[in-house]
């Protein structure tokens, strides 16, 4: 699929849907987003990533960090114009630096993208995971988050993919996975569904937990962000990839991490590996 500048997420998950295909993207507020700009350009990653990026393959070379983005992995081509006013198709054979430096080495830092192709993937039925929760308990709310760092590579191993919102007492959970049943989902999740619901005698308020079946990961992302949102607002934004290793061995320790934080955090795959 090639997208020409200006065009918005929405626009290209709305033509791909029609064409009964998806393609990675963002999962932010529908329009917010240029899918042919610094979206792409700073390397990008959606809800989808970690079934159509590199994967498992990350562990077994030196990379940088826009070789392990992988909204970067779908991009088959891009058209710019560089800095001497040249017009130049850049793709893996034809200037092939500018091509590594486009995705994620330095973005729109090399010149002006004015179209992107994409690679795109078949329609496939996603379950999705939807947990709220929220604690004034600073002790309950710890241990509620612990546990769901702690759980990350198995629901990586299982399939899982989406995203997390942390903030000061307060928690939600988009997750899905591609081609697993509810049934399935639900015998995966349902464990910590019920830790959380277990720490309510705690002070912990579950407001929703809850799996639902889609028949693809646009109708899963649509009730979420229901219409485009353009208004802007003031954040600071700083980002960090934390490795399984680290999850696995010291949740608790990521978990207090976070809590130290004053503002929201995002929880996002990039990587369903290492």
């Amino acid at each position: 699929m090639t997208l020409e500048a200006g065009v918005q997420f929405q626009e290209a998950y709305d033509a791909a849907q029609a064409q009964g295909r998806v393609l990675v993207g963002e999962d932010a507020p529908p329009g917010s987003v240029g899918a042919a700009g610094g979206w792409l350009l700073g390397g990008g990653y959606g809800p989808i990533s970690p079934s159509y990026g590199l994967g498992t393959s990350v562990q077994y070379r030196l990379v940088s960090i826009s070789d392990i983005s992988p909204g970067v992995d779908n991009v088959i081509e891009l058209n710019v114009v560089d800095s001497s006013g040249s017009y130049l198709t850049v793709n893996s054979h034809n200037h092939p630096d500018l091509f590594w430096a486009l995705r994620g080495g330095g973005g729109g830092t090399y010149g002006i993208v004015t179209s992107v192709t994409y690679r795109t993937h078949p329609l496939v039925p996603v379950t999705g995971v939807f947990l709220t929760a929220q604690s004034r308990n600073n002790d309950t709310f710890k241990k509620f988050l612990s546990e769901f760092v702690r759980i990350q590579p198995d629901l990586s191993d299982a399939g899982f993919s989406g995203h997390g919102v942390v903030t000061p007492g307060g928690f939600q959970l988009f997750y899905l996975a591609l081609n697993v049943t509810q049934a399935e989902a639900n015998q995966t999740v349902d464990p910590f569904f019920a830790f959380a619901q277990n720490l309510t005698s705690e002070g912990l308020n579950v407001s929703m937990a809850a799996t639902a079946p889609y028949t693809s990961i646009y109708e899963w992302l649509t009730p979420i962000y229901p219409a485009a949102t353009l208004a802007g607002h003031n954040e600071e934004i700083a980002s960090r990839l934390i490795s399984r290793d680290i999850i696995e061995h010291n949740p608790q320790g990521i978990a207090d991490a976070i809590l130290l934080i004053e503002g929201t955090i995002g929880w996002q795959y990039v990587s369903n590996g290492s």
